[in-house]
């Protein structure tokens, strides 16, 4: 059988293979707003460097490798995903069924961090000169793959300037508003957010 490139899929597609549904309810995804953990000193230090090298840096075009050093990378660290009870793995081939018709889809997640067998932040770092538009299929589509069906899977997608975090439940998919290292506090409130769904995560108690 012939396989797909989950890149080369739009959002219809995967809304129509995998048979999701979004909603604009917002308590469906409540995890990104309301009362969110506190950034100290050090890491607001941390955030100021990233903001400012990533403005030296974007003045020209910057790839994927660049996007996840400067960005990607430390805010990951920032949000304690590269210590227990989490997992770090990188370009990870996935291999998916889509319910329509059994046809056979394949990628590659450019950053996956995991807690046991459950997913719980997908990053589909894009170059920062594209849209985010393209990565929200593709990672909607590797988080139907995601075991542990009676918890939720979390997503972001980034381009190292815009973020977008993605929750999938059961066939239901929901989305937060788009942040922008430019506008001020918004890189602060994606590492919030971050921290947000690693403590929603380590309280599912969820054993290997």
């Amino acid at each position: 059988m012939t396989a797909t490139q989950v890149r080369n899929l739009s959002l219809d597609d995967v809304r129509t293979k995998f048979g999701l549904v979004e909603t604009g309810e917002m308590d469906f995804f409540s995890e990104w707003q309301g009362m969110l953990p506190e950034v100290d000193g050090l890491a607001r230090e941390v955030l100021a460097e990233v903001e400012a090298d990533y403005g030296y840096l974007s003045r020209k075009v910057m790839d994927e490798g660049a996007v996840k050093l400067v960005v990607i990378g430390r805010l990951l660290g920032l949000a304690g995903f590269y210590r227990p009870p989490f997992q770090l793995v990188t370009e990870k081939s996935v291999k998916l069924r889509a319910v329509d018709d059994g046809q056979i889809l394949r990628g590659v997640v450019d950053i996956l961090t995991m807690h046991e067998h459950l997913w719980v932040l997908l990053v589909e770092a894009k170059r920062n000169a594209f849209s985010l538009e393209p990565a929200i299929p593709q990672a909607l589509a590797y988080m139907t793959g995601a075991p542990g069906p009676e918890h939720p899977t979390f997503g972001l997608v980034t381009n190292g300037q815009n973020f977008l975090f993605l929750k999938l439940m059961g066939n239901t998919y929901g989305m937060s508003k788009e942040f922008s290292i430019r506008n001020a506090g918004d890189l602060m409130a994606v590492l919030q957010v971050m921290r947000q769904l690693g403590a929603v995560v380590k309280g599912w108690g969820v054993e290997n």
